[in-house]
C-alpha cells in the first residue's frame, strides 16, 4: 500500500517536472508559422433613419438574426402623409406561409 502511494506520488511529479520543462521549452522555441484570419462582426439589429429623394423621412427596422425587415415607415412633412408597414409580429418563426395569412400590416394617413 506504501510503495503503491510512493509509485504514484513518483509518477505524478515527474510528469509535473516534465510538464515543467515543456511549457519552459515552449518559451524558447519560435514556431515559425503564423496564422492570420478575419471576422466581421454584425449587430443583432439595426434602426436606420434616411431621408428621402422627396425630402421624407424614412424608417427601418432591421433583424439580423432572422434575416428580415421588421419596419418601414416614410413621413413626408410637407404634404402631412404617413405609412407604416409593419411585418415584424407576423412572419416571425415562421418557415411557410399558407393561404390566408397576414403577411403585414400597412398604416397610412391617406384613404
Amino acid at each position: 500500500m506504501i510503495k503503491n502511494k510512493k509509485k504514484s506520488a513518483l509518477f505524478i511529479g515527474l510528469h509535473s517536472v516534465l510538464i515543467a520543462i515543456l511549457a519552459g521549452a515552449s518559451f524558447l522555441v519560435e514556431v515559425p508559422f503564423k496564422i492570420r484570419s478575419y471576422a466581421e462582426i454584425f449587430p443583432k439589429e439595426k434602426w436606420l433613419l434616411t431621408r428621402g429623394g422627396n425630402g421624407e423621412l424614412v424608417s427601418s427596422h432591421i433583424d439580423y438574426t432572422h434575416r428580415r425587415v421588421n419596419s418601414y415607415s416614410t413621413a413626408n412633412f410637407d404634404r402631412g402623409e404617413y405609412v407604416s408597414l409593419d411585418f415584424g409580429k407576423f412572419l416571425q418563426n415562421k418557415t411557410e406561409l399558407l393561404k390566408g395569412d397576414t403577411l403585414a400590416i400597412m398604416a397610412s394617413s391617406q384613404l
